[in-house]
């Protein structure tokens, strides 16, 4: 069992990192090399209508998104 006070501390656990790492593995072993995730990175929030990065018929806004969370994303390519 893993306790956490925030969603901050269940997404920096190292057990959930993995387990989320080992599922990408399991279902992606059929993929191309190109077709596969390389990193990712939990999301200490959801995406709703309300926090602006949902439309209201529930698609991603991805310019929202990518403004919000550029260093982020620059992260990732980075390394």
């Amino acid at each position: 069992m893993i306790s956490a006070q925030s969603n901050e501390e269940i997404i920096e656990n190292r057990k959930v990192v993995e387990l989320i790492q080992n599922e990408l593995d399991t279902r992606q072993q059929h993929f191309a090399h190109y077709e596969k995730i390389r990193e990712f990175r939990s999301l200490p929030e959801e995406f709703t209508v309300e926090n602006g990065l949902l439309t209201p018929t529930l698609k991603v806004k991805r310019k929202k998104v990518e403004e919000k969370y550029a260093d982020l994303i620059k992260e990732m390519y980075d390394g």
